[in-house]
């Protein structure tokens, strides 16, 4: 794990270089800080070492606060509920996938775009949740979380055209953390 938190650092100091000279937006740097925090998840899985978990949650929440996956076009974030705390010490990333080219050169995403970027925040905002109810965090934090996710999931419904069964699975994954965060 020590390469991880090394190149996370390398991506820190040279963040501006990357996102001029290869055009890495704020939403890739926060996919690259998901993948990490799911190495870390996995890392838990592996070993059942709740440190591991923490580290997990630690990315994820850097995610959140930073607002990684906000709208391009508005520079709104996702919700206006409150950011967890952020441990000191953490920060958050993704490598380019190829896909900075799709953009178009002002900036704005095409809607092919769009629906990646939807669909990477919600399996974010999916894996975030469950990290969080494995830790036992307390409501302040998951409330606006599991809202946030809602909202995207509506949002991924009406402008990403899904087929029933993939617009059921999102729903029904949204309503069992809800009943499960009662």
């Amino acid at each position: 794990m020590f390469c991880v938190k090394q190149l996370w650092k390398m991506q820190q100091v040279h963040r501006e270089k990357l996102q001029a000279g290869v055009g890495l937006k704020r939403w890739e740097i926060g996919e690259l800080a998901a993948r990490i925090g799911q190495l870390y998840y996995s890392y838990y899985l592996r070993t059942s070492d709740v440190n591991y978990l923490r580290e997990a949650y630690n990315f994820y929440s850097a995610i959140r606060a930073r607002g990684y996956f906000k709208c391009e076009q508005t520079a709104q974030p996702v919700s206006a509920g409150p950011a967890p705390v952020v441990p000191v010490g953490v920060s958050p990333v993704k490598v380019p996938s190829g896909s900075s080219s799709s953009s178009s050169s002002s900036g704005a995403q095409t809607p092919r775009m769009a629906t990646v970027v939807l669909m990477r925040n919600l399996r974010y905002h999916a894996r975030f949740v469950l990290v969080c109810l494995l830790l036992g965090v307390e409501n302040e934090v998951l409330d606006p979380l599991v809202n946030d996710m809602s909202l995207l999931v509506m949002k991924y419904k009406t402008e990403c055209h899904p087929s029933h069964s993939e617009a059921r699975q999102w729903q029904s994954l949204l309503e069992e953390v809800k009943a499960f965060q009662q």
